[in-house]
């Protein structure tokens, strides 16, 4: 699956920014990029990527994400739409994969150690 992503979003990855910034030039809004409007894009981007994994959920049964961006990239569009800079949005994407592989690893412990809020068992 990893060498399937690379290669896919190496392929995809120049259509997506063209159609991205098509949208962004023809919006009149302009979200700026400032320390308290990039925490509303995180969450912004963080719900659309909620529907975004819920959609692959259902198309690709267990796969915690598509190793293919060419089926996540319109769930993004109307954050574009809306103002954000494609450069933001890359951004925000970034975080929110850091974001959720911390919160899906084994790896790291849980975050509330003394509250149990998974139902992985603990050794």
């Amino acid at each position: 699956m990893g060498l399937g992503s690379l290669f896919f979003d190496f392929l995809w990855k120049i259509p997506i920014v063209a159609i991205y910034t098509a949208v962004y030039e023809s919006t009149p809004l302009r979200v700026p990029v400032l320390w308290w409007t990039v925490p509303l894009m995180l969450l912004a981007q963080d719900f659309f990527s909620y529907w975004s994994n819920r959609g692959h959920h259902v198309l690709t049964t267990a796969l915690r994400q598509p190793w293919t961006s060419w089926t996540a990239w319109p769930f993004h569009v109307p954050l574009v739409a809306l103002g954000v800079h494609p450069a933001a949005l890359a951004f925000c994407c970034s975080v929110n994969l850091v974001y959720q592989f911390w919160i899906h690893t084994e790896r790291i412990g849980e975050l509330h150690p003394g509250r149990r809020t998974s139902t992985r068992t603990t050794r």
